[in-house]
């Protein structure tokens, strides 16, 4: 597929955070690309640098934080960019949908007043016009009542206000939508209502659609692809049925285990059980020398405490294993 084809390149983005005189690199050496129209996952469990991933990429992290590499989005280089390029491009071409709706919305403001703001951001329309086009994307995620329109966030519930956000992400027709945890604070019910409402959203934009999530269940819904992530770097990628169905690398299976499986015979509600993954995730401020996954793996092999694998091609799917590519 050619660059012009290609919505966002990222090309070896690291970040680096500074705590006093320790170096904490939560992002590294990433690199993947977003086509037009696509539903991608990134996928690990929390601390693993996914959220992070995304603010890069929208130039909001804190001082503290080093960024390295490269982010092409539309032709714009994202990590060379100004202040006043990326004020056009975020929340216009490039929308982000946080994970918890009630601190990220006012408490003292009408979600329709919420929602225009967006639209007075970026454009010269009137305050009618804006709130016009705030309504409309209300309706268009499920919002439709005046009263609704003009309730406060802590009068809505969970799912209410995380429609607000979707919103917000989608009221200027941008090209990538980034959810960030999008259901991670809502029932099955709602989660599933979110996800089918973001999956229509952005077909119908045809925008692009990053979604992060530490739970595997919810990219086979709607990904067309998944990068898993762990300890900073993306360990394995491909096609979401591969991924999900056929993992390759040994933390993308662990995962996957962990998942409650009510679908077994024999199993109901009451007496399933949850498998874990042993150990925790490594503290970014000691990364062991060699594969960060090694002290948690059961395949590890010797070479793995020695160097960090680099990722090869396995099929559809590229993977960072020594399982898959013995060092050199």
């Amino acid at each position: 597929m050619s660059e012009s084809e290609i919505l966002l390149r990222v090309d070896d983005l690291s970040v680096t955070y500074r705590a006093g005189e320790t170096y904490l690199p939560v992002a590294r050496n990433l690199s993947f690309a977003i086509h037009p129209g696509e539903v991608v996952g990134l996928l690990g469990e929390s601390g693993s640098g996914k959220t992070t991933t995304a603010l890069a990429l929208l130039r909001l992290l804190p001082k503290s934080a080093a960024l390295k590499g490269r982010a092409r989005f539309r032709g714009v280089e994202l990590m060379e960019a100004s202040e006043a390029t990326l004020q056009k491009i975020r929340g216009a071409q490039i929308s982000f949908v946080p994970q918890e709706p009630l601190l990220s919305l006012n408490p003292v403001i009408r979600v329709i007043h919420q929602v225009s703001a967006v639209v007075r951001a970026h454009t010269r329309l009137t305050g009618r016009q804006c709130r016009d086009k705030a309504g409309a994307a209300l309706e268009q995620v499920g919002l439709a009542s005046e009263r609704l329109h003009r309730s406060y966030p802590h009068q809505l519930s969970g799912g209410q206000r995380q429609r607000v956000l979707i919103a917000q992400a989608i009221v200027s027709r941008p090209s990538l939508v980034i959810a960030d945890e999008p259901t991670g604070s809502l029932d099955r019910e709602s989660e599933q209502a979110i996800l089918a409402l973001l999956r229509s959203l952005v077909d119908q934009l045809g925008a692009s659609l990053l979604l992060i999530t530490h739970d595997p269940s919810i990219l086979a819904a709607v990904a067309d692809r998944v990068m898993v992530m762990y300890a900073g770097r993306i360990v394995e990628s491909g096609p979401q049925a591969e991924v999900l169905e056929a993992p390759l690398h040994p933390y993308t299976r662990g995962l996957l285990e962990c998942l409650l499986d009510t679908a077994q015979a024999g199993r109901t509600p009451d007496d399933r059980h949850v498998r874990a993954i042993e150990g925790s995730l490594p503290d970014f401020s000691s990364l062991p020398p060699g594969c960060a996954f090694e002290p948690r793996c059961q395949d590890r092999l010797p070479c793995c405490r020695e160097a960090d694998p680099v990722t090869v091609l396995s099929g559809a799917q590229q993977i960072a294993c020594f399982l898959y590519g013995l060092p050199q």
